[in-house]
C-alpha cells in the first residue's frame, strides 16, 4: 500500500497536462496527410538547432516534464537544478508549472526570438476545470525548441499521447495549420474538430530562456 501512494504522489507531482495531444500530420478538415520529414526539412533554413532526434518517436519518459527533467539530466542540468525547481511547486502540484514558476522568479519567460535549446511552455491543454482559482497561467505543458527558422516559426520536441514527437510553432501564422510547404503550428491539444484553438500559437504560454 506504501508503495502505491508514493507511485500516485510521484506521478501527480510530475504531470503537466494529463493528456495532452499534438497530432502533427492532419488539416483543418481533419484529414490525416503524411508529410516527408526529409523534404520538410530540405524547404527550410535552420537559422539554430539543438539536436533531440535520438528521443523522437520513443516511449522513454511518461510525460512532458519527465522528458524535459531526462534531457536536463543528460546535459549536465541545463535547464534547472532539480531542488530549484522543488521549491516553486503550486497548489496545482504540476511539474511543468514549477518550471515555469522557476523562471518566471528569475525573469526569463521571454515572447520572441527563442533559442535553439529553450523551454517553451503551454497553457490550458488540458482542461479550463483544471485551472486554480487566481491561476492566470494555467501552465499545463512544457516542450524544448530544437529548431529555429528565420521566419521566426520554431520545431519543439514534447511528449505527448503517450510518445515523444515533434511540434511545430510560428506565430507569426497563428490561426494557419499548414502553409504551402510546411507545417505552421502543429495540433497541440485534443480536438477532434481540428478547430484553429487547438494549434500550438493559441496555447502558448512563453519561452523559458536558458542561460
Amino acid at each position: 500500500m506504501r508503495n502505491l501512494l508514493l507511485l500516485f504522489l510521484t506521478l501527480f507531482m510530475t504531470a503537466c497536462s494529463y493528456k495532452p495531444l499534438d497530432i502533427i500530420f492532419g488539416n483543418d478538415k481533419g484529414t490525416v496527410q503524411e508529410i516527408d520529414e526529409q523534404e520538410y526539412e530540405s524547404k527550410l533554413e535552420i537559422l539554430k538547432e539543438f539536436d533531440l532526434d535520438e528521443y523522437v518517436g520513443t516511449k522513454t519518459a511518461y510525460d512532458c516534464s519527465s522528458f524535459v527533467s531526462l534531457v536536463n539530466k543528460k546535459h549536465d542540468n541545463r535547464f534547472y537544478e532539480e531542488d530549484d525547481v522543488a521549491n516553486f511547486y503550486d497548489r496545482s502540484g504540476r511539474k511543468s508549472k514549477a518550471i515555469y514558476n522557476l523562471y518566471a522568479d528569475s525573469g526569463r519567460i521571454v515572447f520572441d526570438d527563442p533559442n535553439a535549446g529553450d523551454l517553451i511552455f503551454f497553457s490550458d491543454t488540458f482542461s479550463k476545470k483544471s485551472r486554480w482559482k487566481n491561476d492566470s497561467e494555467n501552465i499545463t505543458h512544457v516542450g524544448i525548441v530544437t529548431k529555429v527558422y528565420p521566419d521566426e516559426s520554431v520545431e519543439f520536441v514534447h511528449y505527448a499521447n503517450k510518445i515523444i514527437k515533434v511540434g511545430y510553432m510560428n506565430l507569426n501564422k497563428k490561426n494557419t495549420f499548414k502553409g504551402k510547404n510546411k507545417i505552421e503550428n502543429s495540433y497541440i491539444v485534443d480536438c477532434k474538430s481540428f478547430n484553429i484553438d487547438c494549434l500550438s500559437s493559441s496555447h502558448f504560454a512563453g519561452y523559458g530562456r536558458v542561460k
